[in-house]
């Protein structure tokens, strides 16, 4: 269930009897959905991959999924069609028939590549999005990226051992045939039809009995074939077809396969070997370092060469940062093994046996290692882009929010002493390796924590973050059974967090370990490790937990009105007492009857700026936030959620943000976003101060005060020393209240992400809402510089601003984000089959999205869209249940607002009728506030929760006998 890596060495044959020799560096990845964090450390390493497509299912999800990682990546592929023996063995279709099923398989992955194209394409232009591809100027070619023409395609059975391109049999036809080669490159794939009469191809067929090319010459051989051996295997073809194709296969080599479809395999397997089909391929149509760099390296590294900042130091270079950083991307788009400066980047850590055996060639000094006790040891796996890296080397290791401005944080050095390279499970020491090629480094238990990059001036910038699947959205809590082995849990939970790129491991403040990973399968393989490999003891593990998210809708709550009702009963009915006792730690003195006054002229300020306003105030009442929630536009909110990366990092380097190409693009992109949404967006896009949580989250802060003008696009393009710009006019007093707002700032932007982070409903992160600040009132008589019980005035504006959010939050009518799965859902069988797996979908609330019969097969495949909540357990009920005739696959689609109010109540005949007298979430009648209530008991928080229905005396009847 991971990555490996191996470095082949492959001789291939000239036709001049001579042999080229080419050093392929391959790197396995697991195929399931869980894993696409794999498949991206996979990526960044290698400037090529085969995609597998099973013939007779065709594209499924992972297929688009690693075609997207890998068109991010700049990373070129190539196909690979396999199962092709299950279309004569499992589906019984005719050569015809095959070659009809073969053309759509390709015709579907070639959609996914124009989807990508056209998506990029759009992106760079403006927009207006063309609807066909080939208004854009393509040809035909261009429109097809994968083609056996091109010979970017391999046809064959893995698990047979055979293979085959167009190549395999151009050679014989040409003789055969007297066509030119380049003629029967183009003419072998598609509808070209062969006269053998007149010796000529045709576009259309020249008779009815007319079969094209492919058919004709090459699945009619592979079909003649296994007709030699299905139904009853022909001895006399048999030996024929052994003999037209200078095969020699003895008995014993024929009674040593078990079934008709393993000897079969064996014949095709000597006839067309997979090795030299696929091999040939990779040498042909990927690119070598030299080629693939010059076009990624713009694309993965992206340092500030425009910067001004960019003319300072580096710290022990005698170069200036822009001049060190220009060289090394010439370095590393050329692939130069000569350049000054090394740059490497590790994309996984991975633990590997201390014992395991290992490869030594001669010349090679042996690897000394430290022996500290463990049984398992930390290499990671990465790639050198530019220079050569040797043993004894001193490297400095840039984690990846290393600022090169910043040369002092998220950086240490170690010295290369254990240099190898892979060999799938085994490890050969070497002494050194140079650009564009894949190596493993031991030593980096201390220095790397899943990915860093490697360099040997600390004026290079971290190669930019991997394109991950999905995020770690099920998540569990894990203990050790045994109180004793909490050290060993804790070491094993730190050796998990470094070897699984996917994974990830924390302690809540309660002090739980969490555990959370991509998917079901992801997770109990990440607990196996654990139990298994790195702690070796006996863990406890919780119920699998699931993230949420929280936001609003236009509608105000249903019980506004009758909030602010009671609010008034309160303080008419104001409880002196209580709040004497409250009052004893203020630091002014006001009466009990000033303070109710205060409050409805507090309430009564608020309504003014709308009713869905809320004012909070500081603990000692020197200021007061005016804050009010809307939502954002999905739009918006889509796009902010897609921008968040670029978005951290924008913010890392907010020192120069403003300055950069790269902000000044994400501007333009956002202001378009915001435009389509409407004029009053427009105007708000001016008005943006900050992001959140975080400062790059899918939430906004925005400034509707008169009396100060924050900085627009805090913090991106504010600096303590920049954003601020000391008031020439107006009066003392409005100039003192715009420097005491401007000290409370940073606490402001602190309160609302900190209110974005955990939400009310269940301290779950909030997702588009945006809260606006209508006014900060300041009193001038308070002096804030006293030190008093109520702490610092930024703290109490924190607290000021957050309680306001969450009150504004609260005003609106709420609403729960809920992940979704994509379901992929293949059924062999008949329509009973089929309503098994419709049960399945339907007992854990699945929306049906499409279900149809796939083309030329038996297979029903329904796609549907599957809460992740009600996901667990789900491939085994549905293997179970339709007695293995189902399997399905689960991958991370979006986010959906899970429309009902958790805090509905009913009040009209029809919603008790529909709902019941209670919506309570222990009724089971509000699944909005059961996923809420249910978060609320894990993170111990209150609950409402009806206990006891009847309070009748129960009794137990018992009939005597």
């Amino acid at each position: 269930m991971k990555s490996a890596s191996i470095s082949l060495l492959y001789r291939q044959p000239q036709p001049e009897g001579d042999e080229k020799r080419f050093l392929v560096n391959l790197i396995d990845s697991p195929g399931h959905v869980d894993f696409t964090s794999e498949v991206s450390s996979a990526l960044r390493l290698t400037d090529g991959c085969i995609v597998v497509v099973d013939a007779v299912e065709g594209v499924c999800i992972q297929t688009r999924v690693v075609l997207r990682q890998a068109w991010a990546e700049r990373v070129k592929p190539v196909l690979f069609i396999n199962k092709i023996d299950r279309l004569y063995t499992q589906l019984e279709m005719s050569e015809s028939e095959a070659f009809e099923h073969i053309k759509k398989v390709l015709r579907s992955v070639n959609e996914v590549t124009s989807v990508l194209w056209l998506e990029e394409w759009s992106s760079k232009q403006t927009n207006t999005i063309l609807d066909d591809p080939y208004e854009l100027g393509l040809d035909e070619d261009d429109g097809e990226y994968f083609s056996p023409s091109k010979g970017n395609v391999v046809f064959g059975s893995a698990l047979d051992g055979w293979g085959f391109r167009l190549e395999n049999f151009i050679d014989t036809y040409v003789k055969k045939l007297g066509i030119r080669r380049d003629i029967l490159t183009k003419t072998l794939w598609g509808d070209y039809f062969f006269a053998p009469s007149k010796k000529m191809i045709y576009k259309k067929p020249p008779s009815g009995k007319a079969v094209p090319m492919f058919v004709n010459f090459i699945l009619k051989p592979l079909w003649t074939v296994y007709n030699a051996f299905f139904p009853a295997r022909d001895e006399e073809k048999i030996a024929k077809i052994l003999t037209g194709l200078n095969i020699t296969m003895t008995d014993r080599e024929f009674r040593s396969y078990s079934t008709p479809g393993a000897a079969v395999g064996g014949v095709l397997r000597k006839w067309l070997p997979i090795s030299p089909s696929i091999l040939d391929m990779v040498i042909e149509k990927l690119p070598n370092p030299q080629e693939a760099q010059a076009s990624r390296i713009p694309v993965l590294w992206k340092p500030a060469l425009d910067s001004d900042t960019s003319a300072g130091s580096v710290p022990g270079d005698d170069r200036s940062m822009k001049e060190a950083q220009e060289q090394m991307q010439q370095s590393m788009a050329k692939c130069d093994a000569a350049a000054k400066d090394t740059v490497c980047f590790l994309s996984k850590v991975f633990a590997i046996d201390k014992e395991l055996n290992r490869i030594h060639r001669p010349g090679v000094a042996h690897q000394a290692e430290v022996d500290d006790g463990e049984s398992k040891r930390l290499v990671a796996l990465g790639r050198i882009f530019s220079g050569t890296l040797k043993k004894g080397d001193t490297i400095t290791v840039l984690g990846p929010k290393y600022d090169p401005f910043k040369p002092e944080k998220y950086v240490s050095t170690m010295v290369v002493q254990q240099l190898y390279l892979a060999m799938g499970r085994a490890m050969e020491p070497i002494n050194e390796v140079k650009a564009g090629n894949i190596f493993a480094l031991g030593g980096v238990k201390e220095h790397v924590l899943k990915t860093a990059t490697l360099a040997t001036s600390r004026a290079c910038a971290s190669f930019d973050a991997m394109k991950r699947g999905g995020a770690p959205i099920v998540r569990v809590a894990v203990d050790s059974v045994h109180s004793a082995d909490a050290p060993k849990l804790r070491e094993g939970m730190k050796m998990l967090n470094l070897a699984d790129p996917g994974c990830e491991v924390y302690i809540q403040p309660t002090g739980e370990y969490i555990v959370a990973a991509s998917g079901e399968l992801h997770l109990n393989h990440c607990l196996t490790l654990l139990k298994d490999e790195f702690a070796k003891i006996e863990i406890k593990v919780s119920t699998p937990l699931v993230s949420f998210k929280e936001t609003i809708t236009e509608e105000l709550a249903r019980d506004i009105e009758s909030e602010e009702e009671e609010e008034e009963e309160d303080c008419d009915e104001y409880d002196y007492e209580t709040d004497e006792e409250e009052s004893r730690g203020r630091d002014t003195d006001r009466s009990l009857k000033a303070e109710l006054e205060w409050r409805k002229q507090l309430k009564s300020k608020a309504l003014s700026h709308g009713v869905d306003v809320v004012g909070k105030a500081t603990s000692d009442r020197s200021a007061i936030l005016f804050v009010r929630a809307i939502p954002i536009p999905e739009k918006i909110t889509k796009f902010l959620e897609e921008s968040q990366e670029q978005l951290m990092h924008l913010v890392r380097n907010k020192k120069r943000g403003h300055q950069s190409s790269e902000f000044l693009e994400f501007v333009e992109q956002a202001k378009a976003v915001f435009d389509e949404c409407g004029p009053e967006w427009t105007k708000r896009f001016a008005e943006v101060w900050a992001f959140g949580p975080n400062g790059s989250g899918p939430n906004l802060l925005i400034n509707k005060t008169t009396n100060y003008k924050a900085p627009h696009w805090f913090p991106m393009t504010s600096t303590d020393s920049t954003r601020y710009e000391d008031p020439k006019e107006g009066t003392d007093e409005e100039r003192q209240t715009i420097e005491r707002i401007h000290t409370l700032d940073n606490s402001i932007v602190t309160g609302f992400s900190m209110a974005s982070e955990n939400g009310p409903l269940c301290l779950e992160p909030m997702i588009g809402v945006a809260f606006e600040v209508h006014e900060i009132a300041i009193d001038l008589n308070v002096d804030i510089s006293r030190v008093t019980t109520s702490g610092p005035i930024t703290g109490q504006a924190i607290s000021a601003m957050k309680e306001a959010c969450k009150a504004a939050f609260l005003k609106h009518s709420q609403r729960i984000v809920q992940p979704m799965y994509t379901c992929q859902v293949q059924v062999y069988g008949g329509m009973d089959k089929q309503g098994v797996a419709y049960a399945v979908l339907n007992k854990r609330k699945s929306q049906i999205v499409s279900d149809d019969i796939k083309d030329g097969s038996n297979i029903y495949e329904i796609t549907a869209h599957m809460p992740v909540a009600e996901s667990f357990g789900f491939a085994d009920e549905l293997f179970t249940s339709s007695s293995g005739a189902a399997h399905g696959q689960l991958s991370f689609s979006h986010w959906e607002v899970l429309d009902q109010d958790p805090n509905f109540v009913p009040t009209t005949e029809q919603e008790i009728e529909e709902s019941g007298t209670y919506n309570l979430a222990s009724l089971g009648n509000n699944l909005a506030r059961t996923y809420i209530d249910n978060v609320r008991v894990r993170k111990g928080l209150p609950i409402k929760q009806k206990l006891v229905e009847h309070s009748d005396k129960q009794r137990t009847l018992s009939k005597k006998k």
